[in-house]
């Protein structure tokens, strides 16, 4: 944690990461003058918006214990400027930038673009969740949880990133029951005037419809996006000579990856069988085989000794987890009296598309050659790695606010957090190959050791625990 530890009475080392990032590109790229004109009276917004950033880096705890930690902590009071922070005027400074929190993150996106060159060819759309253990934020709504926490409400949030870069180029939190689709059509409408033409956005199968594609292609801009098993498609796929598909790699286990091309209504299609994928797919398919029989055989032993009525009580409870045996008997839409349905319709459900395990396809509005398009597809995990940085580094889950722009503004600040970290990587080519916790974790060590006199005056008597890589990448003044 990020408070200052007792050493001989008279020194105390304060944890200085997050202070030296954000001073670093304050003055590379104005960082201040994004949420500069915002607030009026009182502390300056930029201010409390660098010291919650600089605490935040290092140590994501709640607002109260964030401003408790800021005010024990000299090194950041003294590099924003200030005094001391309330918690009263913490939290407003977050619904202020909550409010303006769009117009923010385009500002510093769009300072930095003055001050180096970030590639906008290629970006990565992509959307998650994040709940909270309170119901009071007006916007939090249950809804698909990719925190596996159905029972709680959350928000949407949505995520921009360029692919050379893993630059955060636009973020958005919406309500937490919006589906990717609609979300998508958010995100697009605010990122595409910024992109140059003939961009390629790369999304998820979940924003892929009919009338998002035609957004991209009306906008001069090409997507490349995976494609949902509906049952057309599969039949096109069963009737393609599987012996026609062209090797295009191989994995580290000797597994290797197929594909196949074609064209329907101007788009390019690729068909892959990924050999490993395949292996993968099959295990599944045996554990949830294996799950549901057993699950099968509880419910058929409970409807011989308890009768019906027990039965619908356990089907209930399971809905809410929606086991594939409760599925299949719902789907079936089966009266239970004496009798289950029968266990071959169970497996006859279980092993459906059995010939299509390990096959998956790719489709984009310009001709991409197969091996390329995978690798391209495949680098979209930059985003996901992002987003589970946010939740896991900067601790993005749960929410501790309630107020709606408060939960802007903490998002914001924690994407701006990442930014910089990015951007960091972006300029040092050093640490370009690291991950983005990894630094996080090199920031956290780094600390100033300060002197104490009798008389309460403070020296700085340099860094600890740091590292050559950091000395170079901050410009530390060792």
């Amino acid at each position: 944690m990020n408070k200052y530890i007792e050493a001989s009475g008279s020194y105390k080392h304060f944890g200085v990461g997050g202070v030296e990032l954000i001073k670093r590109f304050d003055s590379k790229i104005g960082l201040s003058n994004a949420f500069r004109g915002k607030k009026i009276k009182g502390v300056a917004l930029e201010s409390i918006a660098k010291a919650v950033i600089s605490e935040w880096i290092i140590n994501p705890a709640s607002v109260r214990a964030t401003v408790k930690n800021i005010s024990n902590n000299d090194e950041i009071l003294k590099s924003v400027d200030l005094e001391k922070i309330e918690l009263r005027t913490a939290y407003r400074a977050l619904e202020i930038i909550g409010e303006h929190a769009e117009s923010i993150h385009v500002e510093i996106i769009s300072m930095a673009e003055k001050h180096m060159d970030i590639n906008l060819k290629q970006i990565y759309m992509d959307w998650s969740s994040s709940f909270f253990y309170g119901k009071k934020c007006k916007i939090a709504k249950k809804g698909y949880s990719r925190d596996h926490r159905p029972e709680k409400k959350q928000v949407k949030i949505g995520l921009v990133v360029n692919s050379s870069q893993a630059i955060p180029l636009y973020h958005s939190v919406l309500e937490g029951n919006v589906p990717d689709v609609p979300h998508f059509r958010n995100d697009f409408t605010r990122v595409q005037k910024d992109l140059p033409k003939g961009a390629l956005i790369v999304f998820d199968k979940g924003a892929d419809c009919e009338e998002n594609r035609t957004c991209i292609l009306d906008a001069k801009l090409h997507f490349l996006t995976a494609v949902k098993m509906y049952e057309p498609l599969k039949e096109r796929i069963r009737k393609i000579d599987k012996s026609k598909m062209q090797e295009i790699g191989q994995h580290k286990n000797g597994k290797k990856v197929f594909a196949y091309d074609w064209f329907d209504e101007g788009l390019n299609y690729t068909l892959y069988l990924d050999e490993r994928r395949l292996v993968s797919d099959r295990e599944k398919r045996e554990r949830n085989i294996s799950k549901a029989l057993k699950e099968y055989e509880e419910i058929y032993q409970l409807l011989e000794k308890k009768g019906t009525k027990a039965v619908q009580k356990k089907l209930s409870k399971k809905i809410k987890r929606v086991s594939k045996t409760c599925e299949y008997i719902i789907q079936q839409n089966i009266s239970i009296q004496k009798r289950l349905a029968p266990k071959k319709n169970l497996l006859a459900l279980l092993k459906k598309d059995v010939e299509l395990d390990g096959m998956f396809v790719l489709v984009s509005s310009k001709k991409i050659n197969p091996k390329k398009k995978l690798k391209i597809y495949r680098k979209k995990d930059i985003i996901e790695k992002m987003i589970s940085d946010a939740k896991s580094v900067m601790k993005l889950r749960p929410f501790r606010v309630w107020n709606e722009n408060e939960v802007r503004g903490c998002v914001l600040l924690k994407i701006i957090g990442i930014l910089l970290v990015a951007l960091l990587q972006m300029e040092n080519k050093e640490i370009r190959n690291i991950s983005k916790s990894t630094i996080v974790n090199m920031l956290k060590s780094l600390t100033v050791v300060v002197k104490i006199n009798s008389l309460g005056a403070k020296t700085a008597l340099g860094y600890s625990n740091t590292t050559e890589i950091l000395v170079k990448i901050l410009n530390l003044d060792t």
